[in-house]
């Protein structure tokens, strides 16, 4: 594989769970994927990047794949890919 594994992280009905465990389960999930061998990654909104995983935004350890629909780009320092739009074609 040469693309990271990337979890989606944003599902509301993770955020009964609360911050420290969500973020527990991305570094668990990151950790096991670069232990077997594999580049990881965290998929997520701006919202969930600015309010459940914030300490892992500027984490350089893990690649980042942000949803922003909207024509400007993320913020983060760490943005690799940039997710613009909820439409497209198969390529």
């Amino acid at each position: 594989m040469t693309l990271p594994i990337y979890p989606d992280m944003e599902d509301n009905s993770q955020r009964s769970a609360g911050a420290s465990a969500i973020l527990n389960t991305a570094e668990i999930f990151c950790s096991a994927m670069k232990a077997n061998g594999y580049q990881a990654g965290i998929y997520a909104s701006t919202n969930w990047w600015n309010n459940e995983l914030e300490p892992l935004a500027f984490d350089s350890n893990y690649h980042h794949w942000i949803a922003q629909w909207s024509s400007r780009e993320p913020m983060s320092a760490d943005c690799e890919l940039w997710q613009y739009s909820s439409k497209g074609d198969k390529a």
